[in-house]
């Protein structure tokens, strides 16, 4: 592949000063590029980076800046926090400077075949379980991305890596141009992130763009169930067309049957028996073919497979069985951040549910939950600042209670539950009113458990 960029002694602007901007100032001044790193932060939020970057000749900028910081920018590489169509950005590329995703400049250059998975839900999940597959395989792999080790950490790895296993968000895929992977996995498609997007289809079209650029010898794994994923993929894709379903149809790459999963790919039929039950349930079924199906496109057999996803023991904060106080189970579903996600838990969860939900109003629609809610939950507990709204979508399904946060709302949602309930953390929301990430509301849920476990005379 042709790269764009000759990088030698480019003026080059990173926005973003998390692990993917300083990832990629770190490699762009090593092939020789004039590399300014700006965030619009206090340098107090990045302790010992100006040390580290400094003596590789990374500029550092911080706090607010303008667009004359950008002026002699000869290329611009975005972090996925950061939005493309900021009026700072509309100016660059009226001058006609180039702006970049991070997971766009490491294609450039990596020689590994890039699997890519994206979807609204089950990315963390898939891409994990990928991973596992191709290693279970034998293979040199590199698994990163949005699930938190960026792709331009692949590329100079030595010995290199034999596959890049990617997970990628809409943010990460808006500033993408030439952005090519051999196989891409599109899960699901449902309403999130409008906080940042302008509207669904805006934020649908940023997920279309991860099918743009494939060709003749590439392969678009696609969710057959779910509408809207079909929807954005192109009309007569270059590409091939690869459907897995939860019906057993005859047509599909891969069909759910009651013998477990169906596979024919290549003119060939095989089976797979699911033996895990981290992958149960209609959702862990989806990702679980989803995964199979791309290791299968890069010539991965179904033993290897079958090893992978044996060996597959489930992911912190998704549907992670914290513990049992007096017969109720708590479950840790934090990483469950949009409606979609909180309907595929409830719908996991045997017997019913105290649900506990809220954070940061991304502006989604809760409407879509009022039904789960109404045939699992025995009361929804509201926190954080999109309480209010969720109280009035959710009104007249189930008991309501707020709370004023975690350790407000466990023991309330222990007194409400019943021997054989589950008290379930799934906000439906982001954590960024009351937490850094959902990673750190996680594990306040789990310690709030332990702490009332410990006083209810547990271990």
């Amino acid at each position: 592949m042709e790269i764009p960029w000759p990088l030698d002694g480019m003026e080059v602007v990173v926005v973003g000063a998390a692990r993917t901007g300083v990832a990629a100032s770190r490699f762009l001044a090593s092939r020789g590029a004039r590399v300014t790193l700006a965030d619009r932060k206090a340098e107090e939020a990045f302790p010992g980076l100006r040390g580290e970057l400094e003596p590789m000749g990374v500029r550092l900028l911080f706090g607010p800046h303008g667009e004359e910081e950008f002026r002699r920018a000869d290329g611009i590489v975005l972090s996925p926090g950061v939005d493309p169509n900021s009026a700072v950005f509309q100016g660059a590329r009226r001058r006609g400077t180039p702006l970049v995703a991070e997971i766009e400049l490491a294609s450039w250059f990596l020689e590994a075949p890039i699997l890519a998975i994206t979807g609204t839900n089950g990315k963390t999940t898939c891409t994990t379980l990928l991973g596992m597959c191709l290693e279970a395989w034998g293979r040199r792999v590199f698994v990163g991305g949005n699930i938190g080790n960026p792709l331009i950490n692949a590329v100079d790895a030595i010995p290199p890596w034999e596959m890049a296993v990617v997970e990628v968000s809409s943010f990460q895929l808006e500033a993408v141009e030439r952005f090519r992977p051999k196989v891409a996995a599109l899960l699901n498609l449902t309403e999130d992130h409008l906080d940042r997007h302008p509207s669904f289809e805006a934020y649908a079209r940023a997920k279309g763009r991860l099918f743009q650029n494939q060709g003749k010898g590439d392969i678009a794994v696609v969710n057959l169930d779910d509408p809207e994923a079909l929807r954005i993929v192109p009309p007569s894709p270059p590409m091939e067309l690869w459907g897995f379903t939860l019906a057993d149809a005859e047509s599909a790459q891969a069909a759910r049957t009651p013998e477990g999963i169906r596979f024919r790919v290549g003119g060939r039929s095989s089976r797979l028996v699911v033996e895990n039950e981290h992958l149960a349930g209609p959702h862990g079924i989806q990702n679980l073919m989803a995964a199979s199906l791309c290791a299968m496109a890069v010539g991965c057999p179904l033993e290897a497979v079958g090893r992978g996803t044996r060996a597959f023991s489930g992911l912190e904060h998704r549907m992670e069985m914290v513990g049992e106080i007096n017969g109720v189970r708590f479950v840790n579903d934090s990483k469950a951040t949009n409606v979609g996600a909180v309907v595929s838990a409830l719908a996991a969860c045997d017997g019913p549910v105290v649900l506990i939900a809220g954070g940061k109003d991304k502006g989604i629609d809760f409407a879509p939950l009022r039904e789960a809610v109404s045939a699992k939950a025995r009361a929804v507990i509201l926190l954080g600042e999109a309480a209010p709204r969720m109280a009035l979508a959710l009104e007249g399904t189930v008991p309501l209670h707020r709370a004023g946060g975690m350790d407000d709302a466990v023991p309330k949602a222990l007194e409400l539950a019943s021997p054989g309930d589950t008290i379930l953390l799934s906000p439906a929301c982001s954590s960024f009113d009351q937490y850094g990430d959902y990673t750190e509301r996680g594990r306040h849920f789990k310690e709030a458990f332990r702490r009332m476990a410990r006083a209810l005379g547990g271990p």
